[in-house]
């Protein structure tokens, strides 16, 4: 099995906002205000992606883009 501290692959880092979909759904009602949804951003998240993933998410891609 390769050591993965020899991996010579790139990272990829993303900043990444959860936000409460109970409060999202109450603002659509109008029982809360937009400004009250609560959220919390992560900034600089490694994205771990393995091939059987991205591999997955192109073709999704490529399906919806109609490209071959």
């Amino acid at each position: 099995m390769p050591n993965p501290s020899n991996n010579k692959m790139g990272k990829l880092f993303t900043n990444l906002t959860v936000i409460n979909r109970a409060d999202q759904i109450r603002a659509e009602s109008g029982i809360i205000s937009p400004e009250a949804i609560m959220s919390i951003t992560f900034n600089k998240v490694l994205v771990e992606m393995r091939l059987h993933v991205w591999t997955d998410w192109m073709q999704l891609f490529l399906d919806r883009t109609q490209i071959s």
